[in-house]
């Protein structure tokens, strides 16, 4: 979808907003009679301007809208149109630390899961008692800037050299915590 689609979807948006509270602005409702119109329009079935199906919107909703275009100076139609989102492309949840951090951990671990990387940010940001995003804000902000999940490269597939990895393992857990035998846990990339 390109631009010019976008901006005949506002401009669809606009023009049916338009025609719901078009005739209240033609011809404002006495006093005390807003209220009834609005909820009359609040129970009419209207076309989507996009998917053409039937919609309905609330009487609160169409209420913004009325007195949006009332407050117009020249062109009811153009404030009604959709606007764009100040902090749009901004991730607020997550501070220039954690961001930098991300960024620094994914360099380092691209085969890591959101979820991983998610607990070691949880881990790095203790000390500096920052809020901890969420998990959908991680993923948010891993798709937008193009870091998904990388396979990670075996440099031998042979099963000498897994027996090999896992002999080394348990000799290192025995060494570090023998009385921990074989449950410890260790994270590395």
């Amino acid at each position: 979808m390109g631009k010019n689609d976008d901006q005949s979807h506002q401009d669809r948006w606009a023009r049916l907003r338009f025609a719901i509270v078009g005739p209240m602005l033609a011809a404002p409702p006495a006093t005390g009679e807003l209220r009834p119109a609005l909820k009359a329009l609040s129970t009419k079935v209207w076309r989507h301007p996009i998917s053409g199906l039937d919609v309905r919107f609330g009487a609160s909703t169409i209420e913004r809208w009325y007195y949006s275009a009332r407050a117009a100076p020249l062109d009811p139609v153009s404030v009604l149109r959709q606007q764009v989102r100040s902090d749009s492309g901004r991730f607020r949840s997550l501070t220039s630390l954690a961001m930098d951090t991300l960024d620094a951990q994914y360099r380092k671990c691209p085969h890591w899961t959101v979820q991983q990387h998610l607990h070691n940010l949880c881990i790095a940001l203790t000390d500096s008692h920052s809020p901890s995003p969420s998990y959908a804000s991680i993923r948010r902000y891993f798709e937008a800037r193009g870091m998904s999940r990388q396979t990670q490269q075996h440099r031998s597939s042979s099963v000498d050299a897994r027996k090999r990895w896992h002999e080394w393992i348990l000799g290192l857990t025995q060494k570090v915590a023998p009385e921990r035998g074989n449950n410890l846990l260790l994270r590395t990339c």
